[in-house]
């Protein structure tokens, strides 16, 4: 009995020998899912975001509307340094926006009277890689990018608050299509 109790205390470090191997993969095979943050203002999301980027495989990083410094101390410490591997791309315009359509299936992350959880959506099954939109986090996701979008999910809110924090509903709702995706 003990030994099997052994058998399940290795860490991740030993889990993931090689880490090298670990991040060609990343690169290589990502998940067939991006992360696209509008107007975000909290600098320590934007480093939990990158952090769910390296731990989820997410394809890349889009950051709208953004006009701060991603060499900032906080960002790096909260990403755990993944903001120096993780591919991201600073977007300052719409018809950016619009350029997006074409390379990915746009979702928003909003509740709305049309909103869905994951497990009730229909994730579309053409070949473009889906793009999870968060809003700012005081005002949500922009109204052109909710037009632009296939669809919007939310996280159902069970407590008195209306809303989580953005970087928290991130992870949450990039796992659920991850495992939706059968990518997980």
């Amino acid at each position: 009995m003990d030994m099997e109790k052994d058998e399940y205390q290795l860490n991740y470090r030993q889990i993931i020998e090689n880490p090298d191997r670990a991040l060609k993969q990343i690169q290589d095979q990502p998940a067939p899912l991006a992360i696209l943050l509008d107007s975000p203002s909290d600098i320590k999301n934007i480093g939990l975001v990158f952090r769910l980027a390296d731990a989820a495989r997410l394809k890349e990083i889009i950051i709208w509307n953004y006009k701060g410094d991603l060499s900032h101390d906080k960002l790096i410490k909260k990403s755990r340094s993944a903001v120096q591997h993780i591919a991201y791309r600073l977007m300052d315009n719409s018809s950016s926006l619009l350029q997006l359509t074409e390379e990915y299936q746009l979702i928003g992350a909003e509740y709305t009277n049309k909103s869905k959880t994951v497990a009730q959506t229909t994730l579309p099954k053409d070949a473009k890689p889906l793009l999870l939109c968060m809003g700012n986090e005081r005002r949500g996701l922009d109204a052109q990018l909710i037009d632009l979008c296939y669809s919007c999910v939310h996280i159902p809110m069970l407590g008195v608050g209306s809303s989580m924090n953005m970087a928290c509903a991130a992870s949450i709702l990039c796992y659920q299509i991850l495992e939706k995706q059968n990518f997980i």
